[in-house]
């Protein structure tokens, strides 16, 4: 049983957790642009030598092998398998048996920069082919005594007088970066511990399909790599290496690279399918990574363009696409201090495109709204930069006012005191058909009984314009739409799913998934499913009363505001809970003390009035 004291720590400790539990809830979620430098992992190193010696590394070839990294949601960092081949030759002439030790973390002792000391993982050692026993030895950490040691693993060598000794070291190897993009390191320096120069090194990553200059960054790589087949290889010959000379090569997660492939043999099998030109734009959108403006994939954004161009070709009725690329230009290129003009002449384009479509599209209005208020914000600063928003939100204003998307801006709701009657704007009842995605809507997870899931990578940019994709292409999203009858239009360039309202005034939440080259149920023939239609506001009943539009508008705020609410009474109930327990406990430890100090009275009073054992004898019955 507890004791008092341990049970207040305890129940200290289940609020503390239901608070970071409620904070985590209301956090706004975080895009991936992060101020601080990530946890470096252990690099690969080159072998040491124990002391001053004759034997030269007379060559060495490094074989970084990336592996496929699969079953994860996330994109990950790229891990691969590194074997590290050294030829030594002992150019004295007397054998040397030395110990030869290599790094199991970063030999500068600097770690992961955050405290930690990551290591290298499954070392395996050969000597002339043959397995060598290894044991782990520290030396001071060159950061001073304040920081733990080197670890190293040692294993011993003879190296014969003028003779050659292979030896091998293979071992797993992390990456370090923000995903999608991984950076492995090679610490060359630790090599300059032979005698003589390194007389040739060879380095070569290995990718699980074709490389290139998409999937690994050349320009954040040592310089001189060069492309054959799967490999990248660098070559270098009679080097003495220092700090400057140490490997790096940065390159795409397999997992997003193996994503745009699978979206390119899509759209060359299904040209006029929108879905798998939107599926391609999404995927190369998820190879693009930076902070304030993209920094690693900006070579992928022309051909996003392109993707989303063939899309809107055919779906030439859809808004949604039109809107998503407007997105993906604003969040691409955030205008914190001023909004280049060319990146705005595109989105108003097509802001103008998507609003022509449809004027209430709930992703277009929320682009607008996102671009007044930051050229608002912009335009009361001073300066040309200033100039230049007011002349983009005059623009942006007037394509809003030109086609009747100003009717459909979000403004607060207000409650009306009880007696008043509130009129209700009445929406277009026609709706178009486009591909329904619904800004900041969780993606939607499969039927038990669906295809395995592709990873689908979150991207550089807001989550709102990512859909997940199984492995058969589809395409999941998730809305909010009228009750409606799904039916199937054959259309010259582009087979259309259209959502027909019914007169229902009752908002459902539907889940819809379309796949490329699938039919759905219905009459006729088609080719495919390429887009969804979507969802327009409910159409109040003509015989509606102003109070029951009052409820029905005023309804989704009560909605919202009944979340809060429920998370404090949870909380209010978990204290409570947490009170009486620590009552019950406490009142059954006073009852428990009480039953012990009277049971120990009464053994007591017994020990007294027992009998002489010197003297009493036991009865005979006894």
């Amino acid at each position: 049983m507890l004791e008092p004291f341990d049970m207040e720590r305890t129940l200290v400790r289940h609020c503390i957790v239901i608070l970071a539990a409620l904070t985590s809830l209301i956090a706004p979620a975080a895009l991936i642009r992060a101020d601080i430098a990530p946890p470096e992992q252990a690099p690969g190193s080159n072998i040491q030598p124990e002391g001053t010696t004759r034997v030269q590394m007379a060559a060495e070839r490094v074989t970084i092998e990336v592996l496929r990294v699969k079953g994860t949601r996330n994109t990950g960092l790229p891990v691969a398998n590194v074997v590290a081949m050294f030829t030594m030759r002992n150019t004295g002439n007397a054998p040397e048996k030395m110990t030869v030790r290599f790094p199991l973390s970063d030999p500068s002792g600097q770690g992961d920069g955050l405290g930690g000391h990551p290591e290298i993982e499954q070392v395996t050692v050969t000597v002339n082919g043959k397995r060598a026993p290894t044991r782990v030895i520290t030396t001071p950490n060159p950061r001073g005594e304040s920081e733990p040691p080197i670890r190293w693993a040692a294993f011993d060598v003879t190296f014969p007088a003028d003779g050659e000794v292979a030896i091998s070291v293979q071992y797993t190897l992390r990456s370090t970066g923000y995903p999608p993009y991984g950076r492995f390191k090679y610490i060359l320096e630790t090599g300059a511990g032979w005698y003589g120069p390194i007389g040739l090194a060879s380095l070569v990553l290995k990718l699980p399909y074709e490389a290139n200059a998409e999937n690994v960054v050349l320009g954040q790589s040592t310089p001189g790599g060069t492309f054959v087949g799967d490999e990248v290889r660098w070559t270098f010959k009679d080097i003495e290496p220092d700090e400057q000379d140490n490997f790096y090569v940065t390159v795409l997660a397999p997992i997003v690279w193996e994503r745009i492939l699978e979206a390119r043999r899509r759209t060359e099998a299904m040209p006029k399918s929108a879905a798998a030109w939107r599926e391609l734009a999404q995927a190369y959108l998820s190879a693009i990574f930076g902070k304030y403006r993209p920094e690693i994939g900006e070579n992928f954004i022309p051909l996003i363009e392109e993707a989303y161009r063939r899309a809107q070709e055919n779906a030439p009725t859809s808004a949604q696409l039109h809107a998503e690329w407007a997105q993906v230009l604003l969040n691409l290129y955030p205008p914190l201090f001023n909004l280049d003009p060319a990146i705005a002449e595109k989105i108003l384009a097509a802001l103008k495109a998507a609003f022509e479509r449809d004027p209430s599209n709930p992703l277009a209005q929320k682009v607008l709204s996102d671009m007044r208020d930051w050229l608002t914000q912009l335009a009361q600063s001073s300066g040309a930069e200033a100039e230049t928003a007011k002349e983009q939100l005059e623009q942006l204003d007037r394509i809003a006012r030109e086609t009747g998307a100003d009717r459909f801006a979000a403004t607060p709701t207000i409650v009306p005191p009880p007696g008043l009657a509130t009129a209700t704007p009445t929406p277009p009842t026609t709706p178009e058909a486009a591909i329904v995605t619904v800004p900041g809507t969780p993606v939607a997870e499969p039927s038990p009984t669906a295809e395995a899931m592709t990873p689908a990578p979150t991207p550089f940019v807001s989550s709102s314009i990512v859909t997940s994709t199984t492995e058969a292409g589809a395409v999941i999203t998730a809305t909010t739409v009228s009750p409606a009858t799904t039916t199937l239009t054959a259309t010259g360039t582009a087979d259309i799913v259209a959502v027909a309202p019914s007169t229902a005034t009752e908002a459902s939440a539907t889940t819809i998934i379309t796949t490329p080259g699938a039919i759905a149920p219905a009459t006729g023939t088609v080719s495919e499913a390429t887009a969804v239609a979507e969802a327009t506001p409910p159409t109040p009943t003509a015989g509606a009363t102003p109070a029951a539009q009052e409820a029905a508008a005023t309804a989704p705020s009560a909605a919202q505001g009944t979340l809060p609410a429920i998370w404090l009474a949870l909380l209010l109930t978990y204290i409570v809970g947490g009170a009486a327990t620590y009552g019950i406990h406490s009142l059954m430890i006073r009852c428990d003390r009480e039953r012990a100090a009277q049971h120990a009275e009464g053994q007591e009073q017994t020990v007294e009035q027992a009998p002489d054992s010197t003297t009493d004898q036991p009865s005979a019955d006894l």
